[in-house]
C-alpha cells in the first residue's frame, strides 16, 4: 500500500523505492523525506549509540512479534539542492519507527496442511527482514522448529548448492532482491 504525503509545493526530486538501496526519498524545497527498510535508513543517520541501540532494540522486539518495519527520517538543506539520491539520502535525522501488522490470513495455516497432504513443499520468499519472515512463518507453520532461515545475501552462487539448499518443505528466505 502507498500513502500518499501532501506537501505544500510540488517536490523538486523524488527517488523511487528501489530494492538495493531499500528506501525511497522525496526532496522538497528545503527537505528531504525518506522512508524505508530500518537497516539502510539507520546507515545513512546521523545517530548516536545510544539511540541506535535503542531502535535496533526496538526492531528486534517488533520484527520478532511478525511486524514489518519502516525507518523515517530527514534532513534541511541550503542550496543546491540535492540530485541524486546518495546526496539526498545522506546525513539523516532519524524520525521513528512505524511498525505495521499484516497477519497471514486465517486460512493460511490449513492451506500449509493441504499442500503438504498433497505432497507440495512449502517455501517464504520475501523482502522482509529475516526476524519478521521467521515470526510469520513460524505463526503459520510453514517453517519447522528448526527450519532454515536465510537471507538473499547468504545465498550461495552455485545453482546446484542452492537448490540443495532451498529444495526442502518450510525453507524461508528474507531480504530477497529481484536478483535473487
Amino acid at each position: 500500500r502507498t500513502a500518499t504525503v501532501l506537501l505544500a509545493e510540488p517536490p523538486i526530486a523524488q527517488f523511487a523505492f528501489d530494492p538495493r538501496r531499500r528506501r525511497s526519498s522525496v526532496v522538497t524545497h528545503d527537505r528531504v523525506l525518506v522512508k524505508g527498510s530500518p537497516d539502510a535508513v539507520i546507515e545513512r543517520c546521523r545517530i548516536d549509540a545510544d539511540v541506535e541501540a535503542a531502535a535496533r532494540s526496538a526492531m528486534q522486539e517488533l520484527s520478532d512479534r511478525g511486524l514489518r518495519l519502516l525507518a523515517v527520517a530527514a534532513r534541511t538543506f541550503t542550496e543546491p539542492a540535492p540530485t541524486t539520491a546518495d546526496e539526498a539520502e545522506a546525513d539523516l535525522d532519524l524520525l521513528g519507527l512505524l511498525a505495521f501488522e499484516d497477519p497471514p490470513r486465517p486460512e493460511a495455516r490449513d492451506a500449509l496442511a493441504a499442500c503438504r497432504r498433497a505432497g507440495i513443499s512449502v517455501a517464504m520468499i520475501t523482502g522482509d527482514s529475516a526476524l519478521t519472515a521467521r515470526a510469520i512463518a513460524d505463526e503459520t507453520g510453514l517453517r519447522p522448529h528448526d527450519g532454515l532461515v536465510l537471507t538473499g545475501a547468504e545465498l550461495p552462487a552455485d545453482e546446484q548448492v542452492l537448490g540443495a539448499l532451498v529444495d526442502r518443505d518450510g525453507v524461508v528466505i528474507a531480504r530477497v532482491t529481484p536478483e535473487d
